[in-house]
């Protein structure tokens, strides 16, 4: 409800300095009041809260009294009348607002700070035909006028144009709307007057629900109480919107999102260096050029529960909060929150307590990290006459891979590594059959049932056969670095198991991990088998978390278990596990599969550090390794050309402490009809069809520098935006936009995926061969698809050569990727959707 106030008091200001009086009498004041009583409660009270405001700034009137009325030289009660006004308005006019909970169960920093209604952009372009106030000292000649805007207590004000009766400012303000009922733009044009008080000039009042319905006024009107004179005018509503699909970038500094970062308390600070002193705390929040200060925690207790607002024109940016002793104006500490994190977040929120770094280094509570090395190895293995391998001459062949792995060990330790990976296959190669494969396996005792630990190294009598084991516990021992390898374990079984393959042995894809002094640590069985005929499948996957002496606990999984949800999703998701080791020997999936480029994308969607080894073979378009955290590429190979191995070195932070963020949601948004999910002034091109990595997609060529398309197969629809630094893009290369909806084959899993592609040539039937380099520049881009509402959808961009991008370039949000600040040639931008729950993969 509305209600008008008026007071008209004989309330009396008196302040006494050396024996002398100064005052104000007969204070008055009259506004429309709005009193709002929510929320509505199931509570005997019915009502939780009851909120009071001043859709504008309040008409104030006094008198000065004692010494300030004999001494009433001109501006003095003018600028009292401002300053009064000011403090009023800072508590008690939007958005401000005097708030009053009258149940246990309401929030009141929820009715203190609600999220506004929008945002009003006013554009004060012009006024024409001014001419000066009747109350100018200085009569004759054009006026110099500015503008003041006026929205609740938020004021803005424009340049002053001098000696001109038709000025142009074309100057844009933004304000947060919170009533848009009820509430109005203030338009107050002044006269600049050096000699006196400024003269106002006219003025116009907007009503901000009319420009709310229309959406866009650009309006010319004349100004009230005045001779003559017009303004001219161009407004814009903006509703505020928690889905990142609604997300738009533009070129000028105009705003694209806003940022409400609400300071609920601060817990263990340091304590003050003046103890009789009561402590007061503030926090100051910086976000771009805007430095906010929250109000004064006083004693022990710093409890806020305060709300501040930003507006972002890069969404970017990093907001900087540091804790305040408002007694000694000294840092106790600060923290650095990127921005961009909250488009991966659901409806772009997020409630969290973060650890602050003291500003003197005395404290460093997320300064845990730890050196990882990862090796990309040329395996020594048989190529021929695999059958006629015995026990020892498998050994001569893996202790050739062994000697090897000893040497990269000893160098990645000298380079500070704690831990280090090696291939899947590294020791003894690939492509066995049953048979063949025997004598490189040995039995691998699970550590987990183990009554004591065991070192091979150490104790190699207490199991025969473990050369392989004893080699890979004393490289670790002897280098003191955890070692991750892959090697074969054989588990002989009994006819009375059901389950026991018909040679009466199980033979599984084993990765075994030794802690730094040797001590065997895990054991981990591939699950997802890649067309891998000697190896049997175990039974249910194996969850295995393995912590080492330095203190950092890893996950583990091997290859192709990447595409499928059990262990490795589980794993982060499930067990809360954020750095995994992966040996792989991954065969390149280009465009969209590509070895470096699924390692980061799978390391980006679920934002954990990966340490992934891959297998050095080109011939087989197995290269690719790399070391990432939450999607960075720290450090990464790909190299075709060469047949030398690559040892990588990165120091990352260990994602697992609990200053770091729990990873970000996984699952897509929800899909809608295809209709739906297209927006205005989307281009649909002529689709085609062909065949990638075995699917058929459907495809429409891009054909212009700058663009939205869309193309939709099998119920799945992707858009991308784009924009080229070329205007005459596409010189001699062919790009386009694809879709596919369906089983993958040969491995019969669900595949979603959306792919912005450059073809190998400029024929429609290219778009689904590799190809490696491309000159095309994209500045930006967006893609998009409605995946299913199950679909976990990973994120990948490739440049030319094979070139990664830094994960602060893109932005994630469920079903939808933004590059920004790209410039680099584009080879393919994908989406692959997996709707795990629908697999079915045969081995």
């Amino acid at each position: 409800m509305d209600v008008d106030v008026t007071y008209n008091g004989d309330a009396q200001v008196k302040v006494t300095i050396k024996n002398v009086t100064l005052g104000i009498s007969d204070f008055q004041i009259h506004g429309s009041l709005r009193i709002i009583l929510k929320p509505l409660i199931s509570d005997q009270t019915i009502v939780g809260g009851v909120t009071l405001f001043f859709l504008k700034r309040p008409r104030i009137a006094f008198n000065l009294t004692n010494l300030l009325n004999v001494l009433d030289f001109p501006g003095l009660k003018t600028t009292l009348r401002g300053i009064v006004d000011d403090v009023i308005a800072s508590f008690a006019v939007l958005p401000n607002r005097i708030t009053i909970p009258l149940a246990e169960s309401v929030d009141l920093s929820d009715l203190q700070y609600p999220i506004p209604e929008g945002l009003l952009r006013v554009q004060i372009l012009e006024a024409r035909e001014l001419v000066k106030s009747d109350f100018s000292l200085i009569g004759g000649g054009a006026p110099d006028p500015y503008v003041i805007m006026e929205v609740g207590a938020q004021k803005f004000r424009t340049e002053t144009k001098n000696n001109t009766s038709n000025p142009a400012w074309e100057e844009t303000f933004e304000s947060f709307i919170d009533n848009s009922i009820g509430q109005e733009l203030e338009i107050y044009l002044y006269d600049r007057d050096i000699a006196s008080k400024d003269s106002k000039i006219g003025s116009v009042d907007i009503k901000i629900g009319s420009v709310v319905e229309d959406g866009v006024q650009e309006i010319w009107l004349p100004l009230e109480k005045a001779k003559q004179g017009k303004i001219h005018l161009n407004l814009e509503w903006f509703s505020l919107s928690s889905d990142p699909l609604h997300f738009r970038y533009t070129k000028g500094k105009e705003s694209v999102a806003v940022l409400f970062v609400k300071l609920i308390k601060a817990q263990n600070l340091p304590t003050s260096s003046r103890l009789a002193v009561t402590r007061k705390v503030f926090c100051k929040v910086s976000v771009g050029d805007t430095t906010l200060n929250s109000f004064l925690a006083h004693g022990d207790e710093t409890v806020w529960g305060q709300s501040l607002r930003f507006l972002l024109t890069d969404p970017h940016e990093e907001a900087r909060i540091e804790v305040m002793d408002g007694n000694e104006n000294r840092s106790m500490g600060s923290m650095v929150f990127s921005v961009r994190k909250l488009i991966e977040e659901p409806e772009m929120a997020l409630q969290d307590s973060f650890r602050l770094n003291n500003e003197t280094g005395s404290v460093d509570f997320c300064s845990s990290k730890y050196t990882a090395a990862v090796y990309e190895h040329v395996t020594f293995f048989v190529m021929e006459n695999k059958t006629e391998v015995t026990r020892s001459g498998a050994l001569e062949i893996m202790k050739k891979n062994l000697a090897v792995f000893e040497t990269k060990a000893v160098l990645a330790k000298s380079k500070g590594a704690e831990i280090i990976v090696f291939p899947e296959d590294g020791i003894y190669g690939f492509d066995y059959t049953r048979e063949q494969i025997l004598p490189f396996l040995e039995v691998i005792p699970n550590p987990s049932q183990l009554e004591k630990s065991w070192n091979p190294c150490k104790d190699p009598a207490r199991y025969s056969n473990i050369e392989v084991l004893r080699e890979l516990s004393c490289i670790a021992q002897n280098s003191s670095i955890a070692v991750v390898a892959n090697m074969g374990d054989v588990q002989y079984c009994e006819k009375s198991d059901p389950h026991c393959p018909g040679d009466g042995r199980y033979q599984f894809n084993t990765d075994v991990v030794f802690d730094t002094d040797g001590t065997l640590l895990a054991k981990y069985h591939k699950q997802h088998l890649f067309h891998e005929k000697a190896f049997n499948t175990p039974q249910k996957p194996e969850i295995v978390i393995f912590k080492t002496s330095f203190g950092v606990k890893f996950g583990v999984f091997t290859c192709f278990d990447m595409v499928f949800r059990d262990p490795a999703i589980e794993l982060v998701e499930k067990y809360g596990i954020r750095n995994i080791v992966f040996p792989t020997a991954w065969m390149d999936g280009f465009p969209i599969m590509a070895s470096v480029e699924y390692q980061q994308a799978w390391s980006r969607l679920t934002c954990v550090n990966l340490l992934a080894a891959n297998q050095h073979f080109p011939l087989a378009d197995m290269v690719g390794s790399g070391i990432y955290s939450c999607g960075d590429p720290l450090s990464y190979v790909y190299d075709m050309k060469t047949f030398e191995g690559h040892l990588l070195v990165a120091q990352l932070p260990d994602l697992n402490q609990e200053c770091y963020q729990q990873p970000c949601q996984s699952v897509s948004l929800p899909s809608t009809k295809n209709d739906d999910f297209k927006q205005e002034g989307w281009q649909e091109g002529v689709p085609f069809h062909s065949k990638l990595m075995n699917d058929m997609y459907t495809f429409v060529k891009l054909d212009s520098a700058e663009a939205q398309v869309s193309v939709c197969g099998s119920e799945l629809c992707c858009h991308a935006s784009y924009l080229t630094q070329s205007q005459k893009p596409f010189s001699g290369e062919m790009f386009a936009l694809g879709a596919f909806n369906g089983h993958h084959d040969p491995e019969g899993y669900i595949l979603q995926a959306c792919v912005l592609i450059k073809c190998s040539s400029m024929e429609e039937s290219s778009c689904g061969t590799a190809t490696q380099t491309s000159s095309t520049v994209f500045k930006s881009f967006h893609l998009m698809g409605n995946f299913s509402t199950k679909a976990y959808v990973f994120p990948a961009v490739l440049a030319s050569d094979v070139e990664l991008i830094p994960a602060e370039v893109m932005s994630i949000s469920g079903n939808v990727m933004s590059v920004a600040s790209f410039n680099k040639p584009l080879v393919s931008a994908v989406l692959v959707g997996r709707v795990f729950e629908t697999d079915h993969v045969e081995n």
